[in-house]
């Protein structure tokens, strides 16, 4: 089985300019783009600037609200030490 097993959960996380950190609950197993509407539609300001990963879910908050997205590998990211990771 590819990605993530249907019986784990799946946190959605954002992080604001401020540092404030918003951990949401998006259900069992990998997150679709209606469960990233619904979890974080309400939260992001329209045409906000956002660094997001390339999870293909993600586009559905960037077409929707307008946002002026910049997107980068999360796979890459990883090997990053930790001053230097988006």
């Amino acid at each position: 089985m590819w990605g993530l097993s249907r019986n784990k959960v799946c946190i959605g996380v954002a992080v604001d300019v401020h540092e404030t950190s918003l951990c949401l609950d998006e259900g069992l197993g990998k997150t679709s783009r209606k469960r990233t509407w619904d979890a974080f539609g309400g939260h992001i300001e329209r045409r906000s600037e956002h660094m997001l990963d390339k999870e293909k879910s993600h586009a559905v908050l960037a077409k929707r609200l307008n946002l002026e997205s910049k997107a980068y590998d999360a796979k890459k990211c990883c090997t990053l030490p930790d001053r230097d990771n988006p």
